[in-house]
């Protein structure tokens, strides 16, 4: 049986890894580098996810790309839609900020280029988002280039009326719900860092305990954990006997305004394939899928989350959209994409 992964290829919508993982391939003196050519101040253990929130900001890149050489900007419109690689001689090179030469040097110096092997380079998945303006399509329409749909009427959006007052008051009390959520894990696992199982990921009693102590359920607890993971703010702490903990850009964060500390979980969240629904339940083995393991990675879900959003901004003002019509829309315009996952995906989405 193909696997998700197998149906979609090895860049789904067209992007690139995660920039996480990509640098954690690299030498961990060429990463500081890459910080320090940034002017980002981290403990060298956190480079990474520090990088990869610098760059997922598209304030940062458009500051970036202000002084850039002409031909960088060709070079990203090749690989923003996808595919995202391109084949470049010597693509692991050394190179740093007063070393590069080349466009392509020059997007590799500012994290905008990642190197994917000797021969080739990739636009990493935070990047790419970035440039496309959170889009995950070219098209307004994620189903517009798709050949399944046949050109009639989608089915009609079941609506019902909200104020605008009532939107903005339950999105703040979500967002401000959220940030104490993530705050209250980073004290918690602060003082008592629960350990990382072997296969990886986090235990089954620690989700629970964690859960007790954030006063929610196992399956928010689930959420909150894996937000805080894919912004950088927990990971593995790398000692002989391996715990999550928080990070030291976990600080920064927590100094944030809360504006600020709102939107470095959403891009997180919005760049992830992480699907924090799947913790708890079983996979063909019957082993139970654990929170922070790598078998609650979806790549679909990238796909499915813009799919979601883009229904929804399509609303006029004052609507929301009955979950069940979202369905029936999203299964109309994606029609060999349905299923079992899809539907979950999309009703973990609205959660």
């Amino acid at each position: 049986m193909r696997t998700v992964r197998d149906s979609l290829g090895p860049h789904p919508a067209g992007l690139g890894p995660p920039l996480t993982d990509l640098l954690e391939r690299r030498e961990l003196g060429r990463v500081v580098t890459l910080a320090r050519d940034l002017a980002l101040v981290v403990d060298p253990a956190d480079a990474v996810a520090a990088l990869a929130a610098h760059l997922a900001d598209p304030a940062v890149l458009a500051a970036l790309l202000e002084t850039a050489p002409p031909e960088v900007r060709s070079i990203l419109d090749r690989l923003t839609w996808g595919p995202p690689v391109g084949a470049v001689p010597r693509a692991d090179r050394v190179v740093d900020r007063d070393s590069a030469g080349s466009p392509v040097e020059w997007l590799l110096a500012r994290g905008m280029l990642a190197v994917a092997d000797a021969g080739h380079v990739v636009l990493p998945r935070e990047v790419g988002l970035a440039l496309r303006a959170g889009r995950l399509h070219r098209a307004a329409d994620p189903a517009a280039s798709d050949p399944t749909a046949d050109g009639t009427a989608p089915p009609r959006a079941v609506t019902f009326d909200r104020t605008a007052e009532a939107v903005d008051a339950s999105a703040g009390s979500a967002a401000a719900d959220l940030l104490r959520l993530v705050d209250e894990l980073l004290e918690a696992w602060s003082l008592a860092p629960p350990p990382v199982l072997r296969s990886g990921g986090l235990g089954v009693r620690e989700l629970r305990r964690t859960a007790t102590t954030l006063d929610v359920d196992d399956a928010t607890a689930a959420l909150v954990v894996e937000v805080a993971y894919v912004a950088g703010l927990v990971a593995d702490d790398g000692q002989l006997g391996p715990a999550w903990a928080p990070t030291p850009l976990s600080d920064l964060w927590h100094d944030d305004e809360p504006a600020g500390r709102w939107a470095t979980l959403a891009r997180a969240w919005w760049a992830s394939t992480r699907v924090p629904g799947l913790v708890g339940s079983r996979d063909d083995r019957d082993a139970v899928r654990g929170a922070l393991s790598p078998d609650v990675d979806r790549p679909a879900a990238l796909t499915v989350r813009a799919a979601v959003l883009a229904e929804i901004a399509d609303l006029a003002p004052g609507l929301a959209l009955d979950p069940a019509s979202l369905l029936e829309r999203l299964r109309w315009r994606r029609p060999r994409r349905s299923g079992r996952l899809h539907d979950d995906l999309v009703t973990w989405t609205l959660r």
